[in-house]
């Protein structure tokens, strides 16, 4: 490369002088990439404590009183213990649910088709939530096989009230779906949760219902579980994809940023013409009309400055 004349540096047009290091970034550059790197460091973390990938120890205990008085404690590295068995028509099981794991009670609702057309067949179950806060009861039935003809199938129907919620379905309809879900709601830590359930006659099938053997039995295997309900903090959660998403676009934009820079470095003196290794100091001048440049500090210094 062809060395070039150094321009008189005159004070009066020049606008600043700002001495430079070898780094392959300035004193400004340096500290842009600190800041983005610092921002790209926090969302990495915040993506991983989305994602529960940081480990956390230990554990988180709590006891409530059920509603004989009694402490029934849970941990959050409880594991269940198995479905309870709740009775009709008797004292209210309780679902002691902890953070790691759901209580499930399971039951079985039999009726006679004879109820179905007199009434009076209806039965109660009761649910009391004694975990550590409040929960969410999903209740599911599922019918056993029952000696009845298409007919009666059709025009017999179980019905239910879970807590207000009800519902109403053909034994047909229940047969065929398998296991459905008839109700999910929200009970709070200690309330009871009252569970009705009868067999009903629809509309204009009762002659039908009739002709069939009021003695045969109809049966229903009731499961319900209690999990903790999302509390405000978790609902608020953002999903762990969104920070790593951002911080790998940080960290390209980090990259693209860096190689712009380092690209528009000069990387020789403008008088001299000698390329600028690590080790030199230099200078970029500014002048008004004529932009900016680079100079070492040999020519900076012939050119009248120091």
């Amino acid at each position: 490369m062809s060395a070039q004349t150094a321009a008189p540096l005159t004070a009066a047009g020049i606008d600043r002088i700002i001495e430079e290091s070898g780094a392959a970034l300035s004193r400004r550059g340096r500290f842009v990439a600190a800041i983005l790197s610092l921002a790209l460091l926090l969302l990495v973390g915040a993506a991983l404590l989305a994602a529960d990938a940081v480990p956390v120890t230990g554990a988180r205990s709590a006891s409530v009183e059920d509603a004989a008085g009694a402490a029934t404690v849970s941990s959050g590295a409880a594991e269940s213990a198995g479905p309870v068995t709740a009775r009709w028509d008797a004292s209210p099981a309780r679902l002691s649910w902890s953070d790691g794991a759901p209580a499930r009670a399971e039951s079985v609702f039999s009726g006679e088709l004879g109820d179905a057309v007199d009434g009076g067949g209806e039965r109660l179950l009761g649910l009391v939530n004694t975990g550590p806060g409040d929960g969410i009861l999903r209740v599911t039935v599922e019918p056993a096989a029952a000696a009845l003809d298409a007919t009666a199938l059709a025009g017999v129907a179980l019905s239910w009230n879970v807590d207000g919620v009800r519902g109403s379905q053909p034994l047909s309809a229940l047969m065929a779906e398998g296991t459905p879900h008839i109700a999910e709601i929200a009970v709070a830590r200690g309330d009871e949760v009252q569970i009705s359930m009868e067999l009903t006659t629809l509309p204009g099938s009762e002659r039908d219902v009739r002709a069939a053997d009021p003695d045969t039995m109809v049966s229903f295997a009731l499961d319900a579980e209690m999990r903790g309900a999302p509390t405000a903090e978790s609902a608020a959660s953002v999903p762990w994809w969104i920070p790593a998403a951002i911080a790998l676009g940080l960290l390209l934009g980090l990259l693209v940023w860096g190689l712009v820079a380092v690209s528009r470095r000069s990387r020789h003196c403008r008088a001299c013409g000698r390329d600028f290794d690590r080790r030199d100091r230099r200078m970029r001048v500014s002048e008004t009309g004529r932009g900016s440049w680079m100079l070492c500090s040999d020519c900076f210094a012939r050119g009248g400055r120091d």
